[in-house]
């Protein structure tokens, strides 16, 4: 390991001088902000969502006829219908650990009649944390009014973009969970937007939209591709190991005096490729983010 040493130290210096520096900025990359995206096609199944079933209907994946190939088919007759999931585990959890928030879903409207009549209903988008609500309420949640759904022969996408790591309801958002004098819904005073985004258990499109109540209606609804799409927070160049936003002879001296096996594999920053040992493979990856 000594000998090591040396060798990286020799290499340390020359980088220090300067001799190297038009190899390394060749080789400079930077760890950029990306993206996590699912997309619910319904070509493998519900895939951990469902759709309303009962005596009022029926919620089925037809093979044919989405946007485009299978998707979701829902004919039911109640106060309001909902598609949701609680264990698909891309669309829970902690939605904080992305900078914005992109939630979407096509739905093409063949009908929505009340007493015969065509009518419109909104469709909310629910995010629910069973944990963070009182015995008087089901879930808290704050919640989105996507646009209202009508008859149309055309697909139609609905999408809302949200920074989850906002304390305050973004504009359009509501909350539920607790009430005002004029039993208004909203948020639990004790609780922040980011408190509920920070703890999905369960999240719905629904037209049941809080503070109203409508009768029993008619509706036959096709849905596809259920998306969410995160993105993460920009990180600062792959061998950064002081954090001081550039790769130089600092981060080396830094890898070098971790060179070798590391005692706690899974925090030893040096490892940057994560097989256990600071070698000659890390110090290749440091200087191809160079500068």
């Amino acid at each position: 390991m000594k000998s090591a040493r040396l060798v990286a130290t020799g290499l340390a210096t020359i980088l220090a001088s300067g001799l190297a520096s038009g190899l390394a900025s060749g080789l400079a990359s930077t760890a950029l902000a990306g993206t996590e995206m699912t997309v619910i096609t319904f070509d493998n199944g519900w895939e951990g969502w469902n759709g309303t079933q009962g005596p009022g209907g029926t919620s089925q994946i037809i093979q044919t006829g989405g946007n485009p190939g299978p998707h979701a088919h829902t004919v039911f007759n109640n106060f309001g219908i909902e598609w949701w999931t609680n264990t698909n585990q891309n669309f829970l959890g902690d939605l904080t650990r992305y900078e914005q928030v992109t939630i979407s879903m096509d739905v093409k409207v063949e009908g929505i009649w009340f007493f015969f009549s065509p009518v419109s209903r909104n469709l909310i988008l629910d995010l629910r944390s069973f944990a963070l609500s009182d015995d008087f309420y089901p879930w808290t949640s704050v919640w989105f009014n996507l646009g209202p759904m009508s008859a149309n022969p055309n697909w139609v996408t609905y999408s809302v973009t949200f920074d989850p790591n906002a304390k305050d309801l973004p504009d359009g958002w509501g909350g539920y969970g607790d009430e005002t004098p004029q039993a208004e819904p909203i948020l639990p005073a004790h609780l922040n937007f980011n408190d509920i985004t920070a703890a999905v258990e369960e999240m719905a499109f629904s037209t049941y939209e809080p503070g109203f109540l409508y009768g029993f209606t008619d509706f036959d609804i096709r849905i596809d591709n259920i998306r969410i799409e995160g993105t993460l927070p920009e990180t600062g160049p792959v061998g950064d190991l002081n954090d001081d936003g550039v790769v130089n002879v600092f981060d080396l001296l830094i890898l070098l005096e971790a060179w070798g096996a590391c005692p706690n594999r899974g925090n030893c920053p040096a490892d940057l490729n994560g097989d256990g040992s600071v070698n000659v493979f890390d110090l290749l990856m440091l200087l191809e983010s160079w500068g």
